[in-house]
């Protein structure tokens, strides 16, 4: 009966899901189509705009052209007036080619009254040109105003536009989301319902079932009395892990004692000290209590394992020895990093045996860790 009623509740669910889906559907749909509208007014309003703007270009270019063709035009006639004035009446007095080539060189005064006046037919020439250019200087600053107005009237609509498509979507979001929580409190609001009807029914059901509960009571007395034995077991095998546990501690306190002790006799008698990386890719050897002018002076190596090679490798040696090359290939070859140490310990007592003592030691330490590197970079390799 429970399970039918659960079916059925959650048939209804669905079905209320389903239509306040379709609901939010349309709704989303309706606001789609209007923001599609807004879209479609916009991009018409920016077609005209630019539509607008290649009037305007054809209109400059005409303007150019028409302002051109008179110049030209212009230019052409006073042309024809110098031409006529000269070849036409050369009995007049008037200059003639030979005139302008010094050929023939005579005085007429006619001649000077008609120079003058032809300077100033050329002078009313370059007046109609000026006039003309700041005519068209004028014309073009007005269009590239006109053109920057409707730009920026273009700009703003279109930002316009994109605040109301950005309104639009949070509108849209906060749709959905109060959607989305109507939804919820409904769900919640029947899971409640049928909450309270399972507590109804649970009740009949435990009025019913009180008296086998009663009678399940006695037989559980004797079930908790088997319980408390097996807690009391179980007690005892917990004490019993304990002592083994607390012996195990005590070995491992007394392993790492015994580790302890000779890493502190090492680098108390032997002046050998161990030391872990600090990224955990190697150990690193200090011998000290070798050169006897400075006992606390520290040599120094560090090697490593390749992971690839499985070989080891030295990754710092100070102050570096001429023989480390052949010292590493022995320790691959037989795998006994002891007897390692101890030929790294006899390279570095021979080495401060036989290096003379220089009177600057800074250039001599700068040297030596130059060298080192060089060397360690090459052995690495």
């Amino acid at each position: 009966m429970n399970t039918n009623t659960n079916q059925s509740s959650k048939a209804s669910n669905k079905e209320s899901q389903n239509k306040r889906k379709k609901r939010s559907t349309k709704s989303t749909n309706a606001t789609t189509s209007t923001t599609t509208a807004n879209i479609n007014n916009n991009n018409s309003i920016i077609n005209s705009s630019l539509n607008n703007n290649s009037l305007l270009n054809n209109n400059n270019n005409n303007n150019n052209n028409n302002n051109n063709n008179s110049y030209l035009q212009a230019s052409n006639n006073n042309n024809d007036l110098f031409s006529n004035s000269v070849g036409q009446y050369p009995d007049r007095g008037i200059i003639s080619m030979s005139d302008l080539d010094g050929t023939e060189k005579r005085e007429n005064p006619r001649l000077k009254t008609y120079t003058s006046g032809g300077g100033g037919a050329g002078n009313s020439s370059n007046d109609f040109a000026t006039k003309a250019k700041e005519i068209r200087n004028k014309a073009e600053i007005d269009i590239h105003r006109f053109k920057d107005k409707i730009i920026k009237t273009n700009k703003a609509q279109v930002e316009a536009f994109m605040d109301l498509i950005q309104k639009d979507q949070t509108i849209c979001n906060q749709f959905s989301k109060n959607l989305d929580t109507l939804i919820q409190d409904e769900m919640f609001l029947k899971q409640c319902l049928q909450e309270i009807e399972e507590q109804k029914r649970e009740k009949l059901i435990s009025e019913n079932e009180y008296f086998k509960l009663k009678e399940k009571i006695d037989s559980l007395v004797s079930i908790s009395e088997n319980f408390e034995k097996l807690k009391t077991e179980e007690l005892e095998e917990i004490q019993e892990k304990d002592g083994v546990l607390l012996r195990i501690e005590k070995e491992h306190e007394k392993k790492k004692e015994d580790l302890t002790l000779p890493l502190y006799n090492f680098k108390t008698y032997f002046g050998l000290e161990f030391r872990k990386l600090a990224d955990g890719s190697g150990l690193q050897f200090i011998f000290t209590n070798i050169d006897s002018s400075n006992h606390k002076k520290p040599f120094i190596i560090s090697i490593a394992l390749d992971k690839d090679t499985e070989d080891y490798v030295v990754l710092e040696c100070s102050p570096m020895l001429q023989n480390l090359y052949s010292l590493l290939t022995d320790l691959n070859q037989s795998g006994n990093l002891s007897t390692f140490v101890k030929n790294i310990r006899k390279a570095f007592v021979h080495l401060t045996l036989t290096t003379k003592p220089t009177s600057s030691t800074s250039s001599s330490t700068s040297s030596t860790t130059s060298s080192s590197s060089s060397l360690t970079n090459s052995i690495i390799k």
